[in-house]
């Protein structure tokens, strides 16, 4: 607004008087409106961690989810694709493309990003070399058959469970700190979905053939939502590279 506080004050300049108010409330909506989208994003992202403490929670205690039903498959690939919509939102909401960064600045944030990715790696290797093994007729590290299930996850649940919080401070600093959006914060739902399929995966059980169907349908698919994230990062980071290198011949 560039009227001046004195002049509305004083009563100088009496005709721009009611726009100088017009705008005040303007501001006050817009303000407000501002308030009750930053509130409804706090929940959202809320909602989303609770979901997942309470997933991990049925998962730790051996109940599983679905009464064996084969559709954990679409429910994590379900859960990934609302986890990513949630940060199209914090993106959308703080609307700059500097927000996002294919290496981000913070140490945190890159040492959070590379213990991710690393679980990811492991907990898809551990399961085809496992279960690929299997196949073949042995067991990784010698160990019995019976103790399989229960090595895997124990892995997958320390996975599941880290990358919870890992995601829950990224949250927290993009929403509080304004920190940036980077692959990190792609990468960390997807090991927690994957892991969490992962782990429904061993507590059914099925023949070989049908897990080993279901392993790769389940990974094609979180990774591939994965990947569809990253790339929307990578581009949402060259433009804004972009943008910096035209700024200097704008301003001449």
């Amino acid at each position: 607004m560039e009227l001046p506080i004195q002049d509305i004050v004083t009563g100088e300049r009496a005709g721009d008087r009611e726009e100088a108010v017009t705008e005040v409330v303007r501001l006050a909506k817009l303000q407000e409106q501002r308030k009750r989208e930053k509130r409804i994003l706090y929940l959202i992202v809320l909602g989303l961690l609770i979901y997942n403490c309470v997933i991990g929670i049925c998962l730790f205690s051996g109940r599983g989810l679905f009464g064996g039903r084969d559709i954990a498959c679409q429910v994590a690939g379900i859960s990934m694709a609302g986890t990513l919509t949630m940060l199209g939102l914090v993106y959308w909401y703080f609307g700059k493309e500097e927000d996002v960064k294919m290496i981000p600045s913070s140490q945190l944030s890159r040492g959070l990003g590379i213990a991710s990715l690393a679980m990811l790696l492991w907990s898809v290797g551990i399961m085809y070399l496992s279960f690929g093994m299997v196949r073949a007729g042995s067991v990784p590290l010698g160990m019995e058959l019976s103790s399989l299930g229960p090595f895997l996850n124990n892995q997958l649940c320390a996975g599941y469970a880290l990358n919870v919080i890992f995601l829950a401070v990224e949250m927290y600093r993009l929403l509080m700190e304004r920190t940036v959006l980077h692959p990190g914060c792609v990468i960390s739902p997807a090991v927690i979905y994957l892991d969490f399929f992962y782990i429904d995966i061993l507590g059914r059980m099925d023949t070989l053939d049908s897990v080993w169907k279901a392993l790769d349908r389940g990974t094609v698919l979180i990774l591939l939502e994965a990947v569809s994230g990253i790339v929307f990062l990578f581009i949402q980071s060259h433009r804004s590279r972009s943008h910096a290198s035209d700024s200097p011949h704008q301003s001449q």
